[in-house]
């Protein structure tokens, strides 16, 4: 059944996510078949850098509203489908809300996934247009670190990688729900629950960061071991939140 309910959301949310990202990655082509290689200008006034930075500065654009239309596209889908009108024909299906749960956390989690695989390809191409002797000592220095660093930075990291969608998603999911414990403004509720756990997450995270420099290493484990930690203590803590209201305190408008 689960299997079912993911797929019900991904035809709920594929096709406006999809046309972004078209519009980006034919940006990003546009751009490269340009032929445009960043540098300086021979002149301050040259017209032909001008429109070149233009391009750049548009691709960045184009970029953070992907993304930005990626969350608001996911909150969009969770809101309507669990807490609007939409949720009372939701909470009848013969399912468990723990089922609607993990799908919702799923396709959010797929779909940020895939924002960033699709960004992290477009900057790969437009990486090629650095200048030969940057993308020489970028590589270079990619290649150095990648040689150096330990086996068990490296899983860190992918662990982090993997992680991090679903620490995302559930975030503003657990936002979302705790705002529906408020009998009016749920909404306004939920972004001001949002933006004070960023304020406390920010507090938090700067005063253990200087706690842990004094014992970190050259690679940074000791941060890697706290930021797995926290990760992992975000998606229970957000996994909770959200299980709790929808089994017992849902109320829908």
């Amino acid at each position: 059944m689960l299997g079912k309910l993911w797929k019900y959301d991904f035809k709920a949310t594929w096709l406006y996510l999809i046309l972004s990202y078209v519009i980006l990655v034919g940006y990003t082509i546009v751009v490269k078949l340009t032929g445009i290689e960043i540098g300086m200008p021979k002149t301050v006034e040259s017209f032909t850098w001008l429109m070149r930075l233009l391009l750049y500065v548009g691709f960045i654009i184009v970029a953070i509203g992907v993304q930005l239309f990626t969350y608001v596209q996911i909150i969009r889908r969770f809101y309507k489908n669990m807490f609007s009108d939409e949720g009372y024909l939701t909470n009848t299906l013969p399912v468990k809300p723990w089922e609607l749960l993990v799908s919702k956390v799923l396709i959010g989690a797929f779909w940020i996934a895939l924002t960033s695989l699709v960004m992290a390809l477009c900057l790969t191409v437009l990486g090629t247009a650095l200048p030969q002797e940057l993308r020489r000592l970028v590589s270079g220095l990619f290649w150095d670190v990648m040689r150096k660093v330990p086996l068990s930075t490296f899983i860190f990291t992918v662990i982090l990688l993997i992680l991090s969608p679903f620490q995302s998603v559930l975030t503003l999911y657990a936002c979302i729900c705790a705002g529906q414990l408020f009998s009016k403004m749920r909404i306004l509720a939920a972004v001001l629950i949002y933006l004070g756990y960023k304020v406390v997450e920010s507090v938090i995270g700067s005063l253990f960061s200087a706690i842990l420099m004094r014992f970190t290493d050259e690679y940074g484990t000791i941060q890697l071991i706290y930021g797995l930690i926290l990760s992992l203590a975000i998606i229970a803590g957000g996994y909770f939140v959200c299980h709790l209201v929808l089994n017992k305190h849902l109320n829908l408008e």
